[in-house]
């Protein structure tokens, strides 16, 4: 497996741990269809059907580093609404509250995966004490 693909799962993980604790419920994750992929579906605290696209960089300073969300273009959001549309029809009942699609920016600071080597047992939840996760709600 690639360190690429290491941060992604990381990075998944990561955000998936930073909407439990913000109380929404996962539903499923990598939703995949030949167009395109939607990393978390979920539902938020009121009820309302989220998309999340999520990107991880891993840096050495968290003030010096560009965001992940610059990595957004408008071919991958256009394969991210087509997905949510998509996904949404198919289970109407999820939406019924109605949907939208976020973003979450996660920035992981190199010492922080140095610790999770020395500790595997380090819980999510500490590790995001380390981390820099932005949320942007109705991102597309």
């Amino acid at each position: 497996m690639t360190d690429r693909k290491i941060l992604g799962i990381a990075g998944e993980k990561l955000a998936a741990a930073y909407l439990r604790l913000k109380g929404y419920k996962i539903i499923t994750r990598n939703f995949r269809k030949p167009w395109g992929e939607i990393d978390l579906i979920s539902t938020s605290p009121d009820g309302i059907l989220v998309f999340t696209e999520i990107k991880s960089a891993l840096i050495e300073e968290l003030d010096k580093a560009p965001s992940p969300a610059d990595h957004m273009n408008f071919k991958k959001i256009g394969n991210l609404r087509r997905s949510a549309e998509f996904f949404s029809n198919k289970f109407p009942e999820l939406s019924e509250r109605g949907w939208r699609i976020d973003f979450i920016s996660i920035r992981i600071p190199e010492k922080s995966v140095r610790r999770v080597r020395i500790y595997p047992s380090l819980l999510l939840t500490e590790l995001l004490k380390c981390c820099e996760v932005d949320l942007c709600e109705n991102a597309v």
